[in-house]
């Protein structure tokens, strides 16, 4: 009896059906959102850093975790890439490796914005 979830089934399919293509969505999507996160770590919240401080204001554990971890958001493409190669999930492997990609934009949005946002919130309740 043949397992079609097996390696050996996905290795017979078409080059078209092996995933390819959820691969170059979840590497792009997780991609995208590191350079974002990236950009943003690095010339966007530096700047906030300067005026928060001058306020006298300690900045959430939040914001400095941005200013000092910003690099950690390229674990995603790295772990994509790790989905769609060694990952659980057999036939399924790519369509995962794709969801983990693209799961990891709002992830990283959700962290940027409160990151830059939570500081705000404490000036204003300083003021």
């Amino acid at each position: 009896m043949n397992n079609p979830y097996s390696v050996a089934a996905r290795a017979a399919l078409p080059p078209a059906s092996r995933g390819y293509g959820l691969l170059a969505v979840g590497v792009l999507s997780s991609g995208l959102t590191a350079i974002v996160v990236t950009a943003i770590g690095f010339f966007v919240v530096p700047q906030f850093q300067e005026v928060f401080t001058s306020f006298g204001v300690a900045l959430p554990w939040l914001t400095r975790a941005l200013i000092h971890g910003y690099g950690w958001a390229w674990i995603a493409p790295m772990l994509v890439l790790l989905q769609w190669f060694r990952g659980p999930g057999g036939l399924y492997r790519p369509h995962l490796a794709a969801v983990l990609g693209v799961l990891s934009m709002p992830a990283g949005a959700l962290v940027t914005v409160f990151g830059l946002y939570l500081p705000m919130f404490q000036i204003g309740a300083v003021v």
